[in-house]
C-alpha cells in the first residue's frame, strides 16, 4: 500500500546539507518506510542541485508544517545553533507531528538503546517527541486492532487446528500454554499460545 502511495506521511527535513541530502533519497528509494518527504527546511540556500525544493527557512518551521501537512519533521544538522532551533520546535508542538533528530556523528554508532531509536536505512533517527494522539485515535486503533486480529484468526485457524493435533500426537495433553504477562499499559494480560515445548522441558 505504502508503494502505491497510499498510508504514508509527509515528512518535512530540517537542513538540506549532506545528510538530510542522503536521508530524502533513502526516503524517497523506499516508500514502504511510510514517510515521503515532501522539501527541505533550511536558512542558508544550499549551492548544490537538491532532490527537493526548499520551502522556506528555519524560523518559518511551523508554518510549513501547516502548509505541507506534514506529521513527521527530521532534524538534519541545520546551520542554526541547537539553542536557537529549541523556540521553532517548540512551536510544532500544538500540531500533531513527529519530531526525530539525527544524532551528531551518527556514522560512528550510538550509544543509545535500539528500542529508542527510529531508523531510516541505517540513518539513527532520535525520537524528540511524539505528536499528539488525534481525538479518537485510540479507539480507532483498537477497532482496528479487533478486526485484523479476527481476521488472522480466521484465517489462520485451520492451521492452528492442523499444529494442536500434531502436539497432541507427540506431546500429549496440554497443547496450550498459558502465562501471564505485563501489558504496556501496566496492566497484567493472559497469554495463550501453542506449546512449544514438552511440558517436563519447560523451566
Amino acid at each position: 500500500a505504502r508503494r502505491r502511495g497510499r498510508l504514508v506521511e509527509a515528512a518535512l527535513i530540517v537542513g538540506a546539507g549532506e545528510m538530510g541530502v542522503r536521508l530524502a533519497e533513502d526516503l524517497a528509494a523506499h516508500p514502504e518506510l511510510g514517510a515521503v518527504p515532501v522539501g527541505f527546511v533550511d536558512t542558508v540556500p544550499s549551492p548544490e542541485p537538491l532532490p527537493l525544493p526548499v520551502l522556506g527557512p528555519t524560523d518559518e518551521l511551523s508554518r510549513l508544517v501547516e502548509a505541507t501537512r506534514a506529521s513527521r519533521v527530521l532534524v538534519c544538522y541545520p546551520v542554526e545553533r541547537d539553542r536557537d532551533l529549541v523556540p521553532l520546535l517548540r512551536a510544532c508542538r500544538s500540531r500533531h507531528v513527529d519530531i526525530c533528530f539525527v544524532p551528531r556523528f551518527s556514522e560512528l554508532g550510538v550509544a543509545i538503546p535500539r528500542s529508542a531509536l527510529d531508523e531510516v536505512w541505517g540513518t539513527p533517527l532520535l525520537p524528540l517527541r511524539r505528536g499528539l494522539a488525534a481525538p479518537g485515535a485510540g479507539a480507532a486503533k483498537r477497532g482496528v486492532d479487533v478486526v485484523v486480529a479476527t481476521v488472522a484468526l480466521l484465517v489462520a485457524g485451520p492451521l492452528l487446528l492442523a499444529l494442536a493435533a500434531v502436539l497432541r500426537l507427540r506431546h500429549g495433553a496440554p497443547v496450550l500454554f498459558r502465562q501471564t504477562r505485563l501489558s504496556t499499559a501496566g496492566r497484567s494480560v493472559r497469554v495463550v499460545k501453542l506449546r512449544t515445548l514438552p511440558p517436563q522441558a519447560e523451566p
